[in-house]
């Protein structure tokens, strides 16, 4: 049958030869007590940890280095706060560091980054504008914003967060932005923001503006099983067939890891997720291809992990007691379809279907297609109340395929730990009627305890707003 992401994986391979290049993110820690201290000293201080960290990047040859989102600018309180921080940041064009605007420290600093290191540099920061728009609740609007600049440490594109996630002080843009840039090693860059990579805008950065490069700057809280920030950064690369460097904050007390240099259909070139409090540098080629994408410094069995818990959903599903079968579980029409075979069954593993809305704070519902197969919590209780972070099951073959209502379907395989599997062990096939297969690989199976296999439609059109 016709494969339905022909046409992507012809870009991936014609756009190959342009990966030829090397790119760093920054996973963050923040500095600095913004309750405590003068803004003018925190900003200051993370600024300083960029610096060292783009010096670094530029020692290993890095053609460009990501920044988190709310790196500089953070821990608002008041209005007050925002706007004084707050630099009002022109759409593109101009040398910040030559031009030395006193208005402007920030971006002046960025630029000079960039400049001085001689790649290209994304970071976060707020920008500030006039409010035009009517009724208007203050005269100045906010916005979290992402920036580019050039070697030459010119301003190459701005981008305004669409989609804010409990955010009271910013506002989105209307209607919604694309930032889109081209770069002198060959590709086409596209920005978005954390809660944005959800979203339909994230997606259509590659299938309307043709970016071969996405770039994604955020402050993730995770969400087991298949939204932790990793396995998300893996799958909207995974599914759009194109290269994504994410950087992220590190803040253990909260949940919020994890970065990584991904290669589309390659799966990661170089990911950290270890809640350990220590800021790292990743650099990766593009055009390699890792035997082991993990960060070498990663905790990979960390005492606490720390997870939002939002298990609220009416899942139907099915507990998986047999060392090997085919299973099935249905939500209404949409039904999930399992296969697998291993020795013995050492976790409580279930199959889940589910077909309706994921509703995030009360503020959004997501319109979803879900199938899960998962080790849960709590087995003796023979239900599932919650998801698990460590297997000890080992599968020889394994499937996981469902008919969906669309073809936005993003994928994951993790492994125990929340170790993202590597992905010369399995596949995703879509054929025509959007029959989505997770498969794998019986020539080469993955020798490490199976914890998660996911996949995740998005019905855009159908999301609400609460």
């Amino acid at each position: 049958m016709q494969r339905v992401f022909l046409s992507q994986l012809v870009i991936c391979i014609l756009a190959s030869g342009a990966w030829a290049f090397r790119a760093a993110v920054f996973e963050h820690v923040q500095l600095g007590s913004p309750a405590t201290e003068a803004r003018s000293e925190v900003v200051a201080k993370n600024l300083a940890a960029y610096k060292e960290a783009a010096k670094q990047a530029a020692a290993e040859k890095a053609d460009m280095i990501v920044f988190p989102e709310d790196g500089i600018m953070f821990g608002f309180s008041k209005r007050a706060d925002v706007d004084a921080t707050a630099e009002d940041v022109p759409e593109k064009g101009g040398v910040p560091c030559v031009d030395k605007k006193d208005h402007l420290p920030v971006l002046a600093n960025l630029s000079c980054m960039a400049k001085e290191n001689q790649m290209y540099v994304v970071a976060n920061l707020v920008d500030k504008k006039p409010c035009t728009r009517q009724p208007c609740p203050e005269k100045t609007i906010f916005y979290n914003t992402n920036v580019a600049f050039d070697r030459n440490g010119t301003l190459v594109s701005r981008y305004h967060k669409n989609h804010l996630f409990v955010e009271p002080f910013m506002s989105s843009p209307d209607p919604p932005e694309f930032a889109v840039f081209e770069t002198d090693f060959g590709v086409r860059a596209g920005m978005f923001i954390c809660f944005d990579v959800l979203f339909r805008e994230a997606s259509e950065l590659v299938t309307h503006y043709n970016v071969t490069l996405a770039i994604l700057s955020t402050w993730w809280f995770d969400q087991l099983p298949s939204l932790y920030a990793v396995a998300e950064q893996q799958a909207w690369s995974l599914r759009h067939g194109v290269p994504l460097l994410a950087a992220n904050i590190q803040k253990k007390t909260m949940g919020s890891l994890g970065s990584g240099i991904y290669a589309g259909i390659r799966g990661p070139l170089n990911y950290t997720y270890s809640p350990d409090g220590k800021a790292k540098l990743l650099v990766a080629s593009l055009d390699e291809t890792p035997v082991n994408p993990r960060y070498h410094g990663d905790e990979i069995a960390p005492p606490k992990r720390v997870h939002l818990n939002l298990y609220n959903r009416p899942y139907i599903s099915l507990a998986l007691w047999n060392p090997s079968g085919k299973y099935r579980v249905c939500h209404g029409d949409f039904c999930c379809r399992a296969r697998f075979e291993t020795d013995k069954i050492r976790d409580q593993f279930y199959l889940f279907a589910y077909d309706g809305y994921d509703r995030i704070q009360n503020r959004w519902a997501l319109r979803v297609q879900k199938c899960i197969v998962a080790v849960c919590e709590k087995p003796e209780l023979k239900e599932c109340l919650g998801f698990g972070t460590r297997s000890n099951t080992v599968f020889t073959k394994f499937s996981l395929e469902a008919q969906f209502r669309t073809a936005e379907v993003f994928p994951l395989l993790a492994s125990t730990e929340l170790e993202l599997t590597p992905k010369r062990h399995w596949k995703v096939e879509t054929t025509t009627g959007n029959y989505t297969t997770l498969t794998m690989d019986e020539a080469n199976p993955s020798m490490e305890p199976l914890l998660y296999a996911t996949l995740t439609a998005r019905l855009y059109d159908e999301d609400r707003t609460l």
